[in-house]
């Protein structure tokens, strides 16, 4: 059964076939500069141990070679159909020196000032650290689209006006990216099961690996096991809810995500379709 109800198969193997400058749109990545991340700039999808307001970061070319760049730019447009993103919404993405740490960071806005849209910041450490070498030229980057999914819930809570405390906007965002995740490695387009699986199974590994302890810290994301489950949760979604719209899936995670704060690790989907 094609549980795509919003979002059709047609949509996203054209997008995967959609070369930059078609449609949907999607920016080029080359930014050169440097951008300066206060602290309410935007949602990192790690804890940032220590303050980085103020502190400047380059932004880089794509850290990696012209084949990696168009995988990931692949990864890019799938995320823009599965969270129903028209042209004029497509965030621009950019790299940039993440020294302080691997990260990536969601901003409501672009790099010079523009609200109608947001950026999604990836870090080139980070890059390179979820790349998962599997052999040859091959990369598996299950990792790189959970984050990416991530990211663009991230962007989603902030075209909606959903503003709360950290932990509970980490793992809404964390369930959303599960949601998304469950979509694009759906039967539809990862039609072996055995490796569907392993990828949907890297890809919470991806959550528990981001979670923290850092409970006094007001940057604090939720702990591995919270990360954990708010992902599989959002598989679950997508999976057992047959939920394929974005609307219903940002109601849906909104409603679970401050009982996975709590620390109900193990509620069922079933409570809050």
């Amino acid at each position: 059964m094609n549980k795509l109800t919003s979002i059709s198969v047609a949509a996203l193997s054209a997008a995967v076939l959609t070369s930059c400058g078609s449609t949907p749109d999607v920016p080029y990545f080359d930014y050169r500069g440097t951008v300066y991340l206060d602290g309410g700039m935007g949602c990192s999808v790690e804890y940032a141990a220590g303050n980085a307001s103020g502190m400047p970061y380059d932004l880089i070319d794509f850290p990696g070679n012209r084949n990696f760049e168009n995988h990931f730019e692949n990864q890019v447009l799938l995320m823009t159909v599965a969270f129903g993103l028209d042209n004029g919404q497509v965030p621009d993405v950019a790299f940039y020196d993440d020294w302080q740490g691997p990260n990536a960071i969601a901003m409501n806005r672009t790099l010079n000032g523009n609200y109608s849209r947001g950026t999604i910041l990836f870090g080139g450490e980070l890059l390179w650290r979820e790349a998962i070498d599997v052999g040859g030229n091959d990369l598996n980057t299950v990792r790189i689209a959970t984050i990416l999914a991530h990211e663009f819930a991230h962007l989603a809570q902030f075209s909606r006006g959903y503003y709360v405390d950290v932990p509970t906007q980490e793992l809404m965002a964390d369930m959303m990216a599960g949601w998304a995740i469950g979509l694009l490695f759906s039967d539809e387009f990862v039609t072996d099961d055995r490796r569907r699986q392993r990828l949907l199974s890297e890809a919470a590994r991806t959550m528990f690996d981001i979670g923290d302890y850092a409970f006094n810290s007001p940057n604090h994301h939720g702990t591995p096991q919270q990360r954990e489950a708010a992902f599989e949760l959002g598989l679950s979604m997508y999976y057992e809810g047959d939920v394929g719209r974005v609307n219903t899936a940002f109601r849906i995670a909104r409603n679970a995500a401050p009982d996975i704060r709590r620390g109900a690790l193990n509620r069922d989907i079933w409570d809050y379709l």
